[in-house]
């Protein structure tokens, strides 16, 4: 009898039916920044990219600013993101930008991070937006990929 009790504990421990708290993501937190460029109405258009981003899990949160070169002239487009992160190796990432003057411009990109090089790759676009009179109209989008590093 005593051989068999200890192993009925060791089985009943191997089978323990309780959750393990959630999945295995990507410490991804951190700030990134890199070159993104295109064009807009035939106008070339250069800048930089940069994302904050705070994790849980796998949600995301922070902000973002983007600093182009247009026309001659600098324009600034900053606002909040919120998104997710799958679990695994090279995860997707999927993450909504919320322009700061407008919070009904609201621009998705998607794409996946390289945890070994901190690399974030996104395609998606940056939505010119005219705020005068509040109106917060889009002019124009620039559609492009960025690849960011922390």
């Amino acid at each position: 009898m005593r051989r068999i009790f200890p192993l009925a504990l060791l089985l009943a421990l191997g089978c323990n039916d309780s959750p393990t708290g959630g999945g295995i993501y990507n410490a991804m937190a951190g700030t990134y920044t890199g070159p993104v460029s295109g064009t807009v109405n035939g106008s070339a258009m250069t800048g930089t990219f940069t994302i904050t981003l705070k994790q849980t899990d796998g949600s995301l949160s922070g902000s973002y600013t983007y600093e182009a070169n247009l026309q001659g002239g600098v324009a600034t487009m900053n606002g909040t993101v919120s998104g997710t992160l799958t679990e695994g190796d090279y995860p997707t990432v999927t993450l909504d930008l919320e322009h700061g003057s407008c919070a009904n411009v609201t621009a998705r990109h998607t794409g996946t991070y390289d945890a070994g090089v901190h690399r974030l790759t996104v395609t998606g676009g940056f939505d010119v937006v005219n705020t005068v009179n509040s109106a917060c109209t889009i002019s124009s989008r620039l559609s492009t990929t960025a690849v960011l590093q922390r």
